[in-house]
Protein backbone atom coordinates (compact mmCIF):
# COMPACT_ATOMS: atom_id res chain seq x y z
CA UNK A 1 0.00 0.00 0.00
CA UNK A 2 2.90 2.35 0.77
CA UNK A 3 4.67 1.47 -2.68
CA UNK A 4 1.44 2.29 -3.89
CA UNK A 5 1.38 5.99 -2.57
CA UNK A 6 4.78 6.51 -3.43
CA UNK A 7 4.16 5.74 -7.10
CA UNK A 8 0.73 8.84 -7.04
CA UNK A 9 3.28 10.83 -5.23
CA UNK A 10 5.42 10.67 -8.11
CA UNK A 11 2.84 10.97 -10.97
CA UNK A 12 1.49 14.26 -9.73
CA UNK A 13 5.12 15.50 -9.37
CA UNK A 14 5.85 14.24 -12.69
CA UNK A 15 2.53 16.04 -13.93
CA UNK A 16 3.44 19.37 -12.39
CA UNK A 17 6.80 19.21 -13.28
CA UNK A 18 5.83 18.82 -16.82
CA UNK A 19 2.84 21.67 -17.06
CA UNK A 20 6.01 23.85 -15.66
CA UNK A 21 8.31 22.87 -18.52
CA UNK A 22 5.43 23.09 -20.97
CA UNK A 23 4.61 26.67 -19.62
CA UNK A 24 8.77 27.81 -20.16
CA UNK A 25 8.57 26.42 -23.51
CA UNK A 26 5.53 28.53 -24.77
CA UNK A 27 7.00 31.65 -22.61
CA UNK A 28 10.36 31.37 -24.50
CA UNK A 29 8.58 30.33 -28.08
CA UNK A 30 6.61 33.95 -27.70
CA UNK A 31 9.84 35.67 -26.65
CA UNK A 32 12.24 34.36 -28.97
CA UNK A 33 9.67 35.57 -32.10
CA UNK A 34 8.99 38.89 -30.15
CA UNK A 35 13.26 39.37 -30.14
CA UNK A 36 13.34 38.57 -34.26
CA UNK A 37 10.51 40.33 -34.66
CA UNK A 38 12.64 43.13 -32.90
CA UNK A 39 15.83 42.31 -35.29
CA UNK A 40 13.81 42.60 -38.76
CA UNK A 41 14.16 45.99 -40.91
CA UNK A 42 11.26 47.89 -41.07
CA UNK A 43 8.88 47.52 -44.20
CA UNK A 44 6.96 50.24 -45.46
CA UNK A 45 5.72 48.26 -48.32
CA UNK A 46 3.76 45.27 -47.00
CA UNK A 47 0.14 45.57 -47.03
CA UNK A 48 -1.00 43.13 -44.87
CA UNK A 49 0.63 40.98 -41.38
CA UNK A 50 -0.61 38.27 -39.25
CA UNK A 51 0.22 37.33 -36.05
CA UNK A 52 -0.92 33.56 -35.16
CA UNK A 53 -0.17 32.19 -31.54
CA UNK A 54 -1.21 29.01 -29.97
CA UNK A 55 -3.14 30.86 -26.97
CA UNK A 56 -4.12 33.78 -26.40
CA UNK A 57 -1.28 36.17 -25.71
CA UNK A 58 -1.26 37.92 -22.33
CA UNK A 59 -2.04 41.84 -22.03
CA UNK A 60 1.72 42.48 -22.17
CA UNK A 61 2.75 40.30 -25.00
CA UNK A 62 -0.10 41.49 -27.04
CA UNK A 63 0.66 45.38 -26.88
CA UNK A 64 4.52 44.39 -27.21
CA UNK A 65 3.47 42.32 -30.83
CA UNK A 66 1.26 45.46 -31.64
CA UNK A 67 3.81 48.08 -30.95
CA UNK A 68 6.66 46.37 -33.10
CA UNK A 69 3.95 44.98 -35.58
CA UNK A 70 3.46 48.79 -36.17
CA UNK A 71 6.89 49.84 -35.43
CA UNK A 72 8.13 47.48 -38.18
CA UNK A 73 5.43 47.84 -40.55
CA UNK A 74 3.37 51.23 -40.65
CA UNK A 75 1.63 50.85 -43.33
CA UNK A 76 0.48 47.64 -42.98
CA UNK A 77 -2.81 45.70 -41.49
CA UNK A 78 -2.36 43.69 -38.63
CA UNK A 79 -4.03 40.75 -37.82
CA UNK A 80 -4.21 38.46 -34.83
CA UNK A 81 -5.24 34.75 -34.25
CA UNK A 82 -5.13 32.18 -32.09
CA UNK A 83 -5.04 28.43 -33.95
CA UNK A 84 -4.70 25.93 -31.40
CA UNK A 85 -3.13 23.12 -33.83
CA UNK A 86 0.96 25.11 -33.97
CA UNK A 87 0.53 23.83 -30.56
CA UNK A 88 2.88 26.60 -28.89
CA UNK A 89 4.24 29.75 -29.90
CA UNK A 90 4.16 32.04 -32.56
CA UNK A 91 4.18 32.94 -36.29
CA UNK A 92 4.84 36.17 -37.91
CA UNK A 93 3.70 36.31 -41.50
CA UNK A 94 4.70 39.94 -43.06
CA UNK A 95 4.80 39.52 -46.86
CA UNK A 96 8.30 37.48 -47.41
CA UNK A 97 8.59 37.21 -44.08
CA UNK A 98 7.92 33.79 -41.79
CA UNK A 99 9.11 34.36 -38.26
CA UNK A 100 7.35 30.76 -37.45
CA UNK A 101 8.12 29.73 -33.77
CA UNK A 102 6.11 27.29 -33.28
CA UNK A 103 6.14 23.84 -30.91
CA UNK A 104 4.64 21.99 -34.55
CA UNK A 105 7.52 23.40 -36.65
CA UNK A 106 10.09 23.00 -34.16
CA UNK A 107 9.04 19.47 -33.80
CA UNK A 108 8.48 18.72 -37.28
CA UNK A 109 12.24 19.67 -37.99
CA UNK A 110 13.25 18.09 -34.99
CA UNK A 111 11.95 14.61 -36.71
CA UNK A 112 12.41 15.71 -40.47
CA UNK A 113 9.27 16.12 -41.81
CA UNK A 114 8.37 18.11 -44.09
CA UNK A 115 4.63 19.84 -44.94
CA UNK A 116 3.07 18.27 -47.85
Amino acid sequence: MILLKIFMLQLVAVAVILFVLWKMLRRELVEAALQALEAAAPRSDVAEVSAVSAAALSSVDEARLMALLKQKFPSAAIGLAVNAQIRSGLVIKAGELLLDYSFLTRMKSLFGQQDT
